[in-house]
């Protein structure tokens, strides 16, 4: 059983997106969670090996031009912040796998996301100190 909410904000998507029956948009809706599923999955897993790549190569980049750590880092942070969104909707798509509540997956990718920002904000600061020598 839906409620109230979940039906309205079906009708509001179906209505935007010119489909012509509730039925047909809760379909288009499912394939569309689906694939998306997929593709989070997907670009965790390819997020994470370029990371990995980006680490090393960057680190020997510090090492040849010491005078460009701040642009570095702060390269470093923004693709940090975008690993960190997609870990974000992969969590809360688990979250909805799991438990089915939405405000309960919001919560827990949240925390996952302020987690990962206080985790790996300081990690690729030290990551790119340790590789130029300094201990600022």
């Amino acid at each position: 059983m839906m409620s109230d909410e979940e039906l309205e904000a079906i009708d509001d998507w179906r209505f935007k997106n010119r489909i012509a029956t509730r039925s047909d948009a809760v379909r288009k809706l499912t394939k569309i969670g689906t694939l998306t599923d997929e593709w989070i999955d997907r670009a965790g897993q390819i997020i994470d090996a370029a990371q990995e790549k980006y680490l090393d190569k960057i680190t020997r980049f510090a090492d040849m031009h010491p005078e460009s750590l701040d642009d570095i880092h702060e390269v470093s942070m923004l693709l940090s912040a975008a690993w960190v969104e997609v870990v974000r909707v992969s969590v809360a798509a688990s979250e909805l796998r799991s438990h089915g509540n939405v405000q309960e997956a919001i919560a827990a990718a949240d925390a996952v996301l302020d987690r990962t920002l206080e985790d790996r904000a300081p990690f690729f600061k030290e990551h790119l100190q340790s590789a130029s020598g300094d201990d600022k």
